[in-house]
């Protein structure tokens, strides 16, 4: 019982050491950065990078970076290509739509890619593309995830064949010949 003590007092007396010690640095950190600063924050916590103070007649300047080969050199936004336009997804729609047409199987969509001629860069596009298509009707999705994939939905088809118009008037001729054919001859 009295070593328990002990240890619990130790661990006290070395937890009291350490907060001493921690409070020290924080107020030596928070005294160096506001002198730096026109005022101190309330939180002993050093502020964010980009907040920080820079040295008179220096402007924060952004990076350039050389285009790397087979990417785009246009402008880009937070790692992104900026957005297509209405019609080019249409486009992309219509080439997705005639890939699956050529193609005997269903496809994965990496194949759909290739098949268009696309990169990994133009991903997202695809793929909203695809949704777009998927939501349609127009293209159906066979499987989940990595082990789907892709062909012509019934609106697709539909629109592919094109429907007979003299569908009814074949039906009626028939129907005539085999009555025709039950019916007695006079003669």
């Amino acid at each position: 019982m009295d070593t328990q003590r002990a240890i619990e007092k130790l661990l006290q007396n070395f937890t009291k050491e350490l907060m001493k010690v921690f409070s020290e640095s924080v107020v030596r950190a928070v005294a160096q950065v506001g002198s730096t600063r026109a005022s101190v924050p309330a939180s002993p916590t050093p502020a964010p990078a980009a907040r920080r103070a820079r040295p008179e007649g220096k402007a924060a300047a952004p990076k350039a970076r050389p285009a790397k080969p087979g990417r785009p050199a246009g402008p880009r936004r937070g790692g992104k290509v900026d957005k297509s336009s209405p019609a080019e997804v249409d486009s992309l729609c219509e080439e997705i739509i005639a890939a699956l047409r050529r193609a005997d199987r269903n496809l994965a969509s990496r194949e759909i890619m290739e098949r268009i001629g696309l990169k990994s860069l133009d991903a997202g596009r695809f793929n909203y593309a695809l949704g777009k298509l998927k939501d349609d009707g127009r293209v159906a999705q066979h499987g989940d995830r990595r082990m789907a994939r892709y062909g012509l939905g019934n609106d697709a088809k539909a629109k592919a064949k094109a429907p007979r118009k003299a569908k009814a008037a074949d039906a009626d001729e028939a129907v005539d010949d085999a009555a025709s054919e039950t019916a007695p001859v006079e003669g």
